[in-house]
């Protein structure tokens, strides 16, 4: 899985630099509230925004899973002390039975 990521991730790599160089003329842009205009290269206004998404929902997606990790963690050490438990309880020497002598 991890060199199935590593190599989506260089295609991924490519793409942005193959558009960034194609895409470096300079536009103007207006923000709404401003009346001052910017020139930016075309790439900046195409890829900023979309990895702003792409870090804001990364940062949403690890806040929403936040209470599933924290629940997971709580129920390993739960088993890991059950674990404990029951290795203790099997050192306990009971008493045999009539039956169970060999």
């Amino acid at each position: 899985m991890r060199i199935f990521s590593g190599i989506l991730g260089i295609i991924v790599l490519l793409l942005v630099l193959s558009f960034a160089s194609r895409n470096n003329q300079e536009v103007s842009v207006a923000l709404w509230p401003f009346k001052d205009t910017m020139l930016m290269p075309l790439y900046a206004v195409g890829l900023v925004p979309l990895a702003f998404g792409f870090f804001f929902g990364s940062f949403w997606g690890w806040i929403t899973g936040l209470s599933h990790r924290l629940h997971a963690r709580r129920l390993n050490k739960e088993l890991t002390a059950l674990k404990r438990d029951l290795g203790n309880a099997a050192k306990v020497k009971t008493k045999t039975s009539f039956w169970s002598r060999p």
